[in-house]
């Protein structure tokens, strides 16, 4: 199952077992990084079309939405490697604790669909098409600091 923040008023999270994968879903769903994304989507998401799969030869992507997947990409590394700084640990450590997480049934944690996007460009142009048609939508992005647990 997707999450999809704009349709929750008080989105499902995590419960915060104080894990390694709770405080990168903190860190990365904070105030800051969620208008950080949403100023992204907001500037760029209409740009794109859906042109087909990029890696079939009769659909053409614009170099403009590959230099658009690398300034993500470069926004997003910023976030983590603050993180990864600040909690003292790889990126191998965090990756291998979140797989861990993911991996014991826990599928409420929401950036991973924001990570996956800076490091796969498929992902990172499905990602744009769901701004561009209103799937996704950070643009209350306080909504989405709601915790399940203030209920």
């Amino acid at each position: 199952m997707e999450l999809d923040l704009h349709a929750h008023s008080h989105p499902p999270g995590p419960s915060n077992d104080g894990s390694l994968a709770y405080r990168l879903e903190d860190y990365l769903l904070s105030a800051s990084c969620l208008m950080e994304l949403n100023g992204f989507a907001q500037r760029h998401a209409h740009k794109f079309e859906d042109v087909g799969h990029p890696c079939s030869p009769r659909h053409d992507h614009p170099h403009d939405w590959y230099d658009l997947f690398q300034e993500y990409e470069a926004m997003m590394r910023k976030r983590t490697d603050e993180f990864l700084h600040r909690e003292g640990v790889t990126a191998e450590q965090a990756v291998e604790e979140c797989f861990r997480k993911r991996n014991e049934g826990n599928s409420k944690f929401q950036y991973f669909e924001y990570l996956a996007a800076a490091v796969d460009y498929v992902r990172f142009h499905a990602l744009m098409l769901d701004f561009k048609e209103g799937r996704r939508d950070l643009t209350h992005w306080w909504t989405c600091l709601q915790l399940e647990d203030d209920d």
